[in-house]
């Protein structure tokens, strides 16, 4: 991704990071709000960016936190949630867009007073499914709102929802693991709210400086015994050690987990067994974690002096290492019983979510949503198989790159996710290093699970998860995954039919564009909507001129050629937020929300000359196909839906009798008429 301010990908990138982590770091939640506007305000690079959360009556929306060169004190001003702008955007499910003399009636003049601002970005902020605020972001004159831009904004905006959504989650959880430790009648250990590794890793700390070790290891065997992997170190970095193996009977560790024995070694230049790790480790001890007769793993003290450790030292971590064995066994049981209660929840969470809502883009984002924020993924997609059958696109995407990944196109057959969609059946890599299928896109993945989306016999595309741990999945999880991606190929085929169907009720057949029928929709709702919160609305209509002649002479799939090239034109040149529309024949339409009509006049007279310009039907000599523009903007010149569309047309046909490839701005002194066309 580039952005499209003039910062090169690493910048844009490395902004773009910081962003998030501050948003996920965990922390105080006020700073990692502020830091988290801050990024952004220097990623987009714009004057400013507020914060605006909804109470929890839905009535009122606070300015929690913003940052930009404002004056101080602007956090805790309160406005009621139907304001304005900041209403429009909460009430609306696509960005919203402020700009010109709009600003100073719609946001506190605090922040639209000062002179930078020129437009602002509104996004609805939700967080499971409703809801939460409002995020807007102040632009400075002179700068461009790119798609790309306002993609990036509404990305952000989603992962702000998601942050907010865990923060109340984890909050429910933590109730609901109190009370589950209640009716279990757990142990004086396991009523602690601490997660196992940091139990482990407060041991091992404790145990090396206690000892004056150099390095201290708590290694765990996997469930089923084979291979032995680190859980908790001191002295050196985990990211270091996360990725290492240990097979049981190889070197010292290796050899305590296999005989059940402890190991004092005075001096490990001496010792066959001895496999040098770090350098400057001269003696080492190591003794079984064991409950129930069981070797769990094993727990290890290295020093850089010689005979660092004794007998009685020897003893004294096998007591601890036998207490840590019996509150090991407990824990791990008890988070085995919460995981499993968790994994629980996500299927109903998740079959919930696809049994409400024929949306295929909600339905497939609720579900990497969910399994993101349950499982231990550093990134997920959904990828569905294109018509050819031989090319899959990615359609939602959560975690790292979750951006870039809707770019991503995979060929079926390629690499684990395409193996996945060939064969028809789950691909697991526990460590993708091991694997020459992994086509490597993120240096830091090293486990990729990817589980094919079946319906009636056919892939319809796979669910990809990818995590930064080795062997990141277990049995358990991936169970899970397939009973998902079951339920969701199920649903997902019915969801597809109803969005081809929903899509044919409102779209042209020849342009893609919306129908009349659909047009009229959307201007009654957008009409509404600008005289409640009192912002502008224009309109522009075109007709292409002399069209018929030109198709009499042309032939009328010339024609239709013509058409679906000047529908693209307009949907190029209008702003995401815009409704584009074919009206009718020759004649297409657009509404411009919180556009005035001194712009809408600027956009009007861009898109005739981007038509006139690209030489339509103007081949052998011809002259080019021009269009006659009309516009009319509300509620200024306009009391209602219908009489904007009929003072457009007037507009329109007046621009026809002065003599065409004209825009014309309605005026009262306008009369209609029905020149040739």
């Amino acid at each position: 991704m580039i952005d499209t301010n003039g910062q090169d990908r690493r910048t844009f990138t490395n902004l773009l990071v910081s962003a998030l982590s501050h948003l996920h770091s965990g922390g105080d939640t006020a700073v990692s709000l502020r830091e988290f506007l801050s990024d952004m305000r220097e990623l987009f690079q714009v004057t400013g960016v507020l914060w605006w959360e909804l109470d929890r009556s839905r009535q009122s929306l606070s300015l929690v936190s913003y940052t930009g060169p404002f004056d101080a004190g602007g956090e805790g001003l309160t406005i009621s949630a139907t304001h304005g702008f900041t209403g429009a955007v909460l009430e609306s499910a696509t960005p919203q867009v402020l700009e010109g003399p709009a600003l100073k009636d719609n946001l506190p003049e605090s922040f639209t007073s000062h002179e930078e601002v020129e437009t602002a970005l509104g996004v609805r902020v939700s967080s499971r499914e409703r809801p939460t605020g409002v995020l807007v972001t102040l632009f400075p004159s002179g700068a461009s709102l790119a798609m790309q831009q306002m993609e990036t904004v509404q990305l952000l905006a989603s992962e702000l929802g998601r942050a907010l959504g865990v923060q109340h989650l984890r909050e429910e959880l933590q109730t609901q693991f109190k009370r589950l430790k209640l009716l279990q009648g757990l142990s004086r250990i396991l009523q602690s709210d601490d997660p196992i590794e940091e139990r482990l890793h407060r041991l091992i700390e404790s145990l090396t400086g206690a000892f004056d070790a150099s390095y201290g290891h708590i290694i765990l065997a996997d469930e089923d015994g084979q291979v032995l992997r680190f859980r908790a170190s001191s002295g050196v970095d985990m990211e270091e050690l996360r990725s290492l193996e240990i097979e049981p009977g190889t070197g010292i560790i290796g050899k305590v987990f296999q005989s059940s024995q402890p190991i004092l070694v005075p001096d490990v230049s001496e010792n066959p067994d001895y496999v040098e790790g770090y350098p400057g480790v001269r003696s080492e001890m190591a003794v079984p974690i064991e409950a129930e007769g069981e070797v769990m793993g094993v727990l290890n003290l290295e020093s850089d002096q010689l005979a660092a450790f004794d007998p009685d030292d020897l003893r004294m971590v096998g007591i601890t290492a036998s207490q840590a064995g019996a509150i090991l066994r407990h824990a791990l049981d008890y988070d085995a019983t919460m995981y499993h209660l968790m994994e629980l929840e996500l299927l109903n969470r998740v079959t919930r979510a696809i049994t409400t809502t024929d949306e295929v883009d909600e339905l497939l984002q609720t579900i990497v949503r969910e399994i993101h924020s349950s499982l231990d993924v550093t990134s997920i997609g959904i990828l569905l198989v294109g018509p050819d059958g031989v090319e899959m696109n990615v359609r939602a995407a959560a975690g790292d790159h979750a951006a870039d990944m809707p770019k991503l196109k995979l060929r079926v057959g390629k690499g684990v996710t395409g193996d996945a969609a060939l064969k028809g059946t789950t691909q697991y890599l526990p460590d993708v290093t091991r694997d020459e299928r992994y086509v490597p896109v993120d240096p830091n993945i090293r486990c990729e699970l990817a589980v094919p989306l079946i319906s009636k016999g056919s892939v319809m595309g796979v669910l990809n998860l990818e995590s930064s741990t080795v062997n990141a999945f277990s049995e358990e999880d991936r169970h899970v995954v397939e009973i998902v991606a079951a339920q969701t190929a199920q649903i997902l085929t019915k969801a597809l039919l109803y969005e081809e169907m929903a899509t044919m009720a409102v779209t042209d057949g020849l342009t893609g564009l919306f129908n009349h029928r659909q047009f009229f929709v959307r201007l009654d709702a957008e009409f509404k909507r600008a005289i409640r919160y009192t912002y502008p609305l224009s309109l522009i209509m075109l007709d292409i001129d002399f069209f018929k002649n030109f198709n009499d002479t042309h032939g009328h799939l010339r024609g239709d050629a013509v058409l679906r090239e000047i529908a693209s034109i307009i949907t190029k040149t209008m702003r995401e937020t815009d409704v584009v529309a074919r009206y009718g024949g020759e004649e297409f339409v657009a509404i411009l929300p919180l556009c005035h009509e001194s712009t809408a006049m600027e956009v009007a007279e861009r898109l005739r000359m981007s038509i006139e310009s690209a030489g339509l039907g103007g081949e052998g000599g011809a002259h080019p196909l021009t269009v006659s523009i009309g516009i009319c903007s509300a509620p200024k010149d306009a009391s209602s839906y219908e009489e904007l569309v009929k003072r457009t047309d007037d507009a329109m046909y007046f621009s026809k009798r002065m003599g065409r490839n004209l825009c014309t701005l309605w005026r009262p002194d306008l009369a209609a008429g029905s020149p040739e066309t």
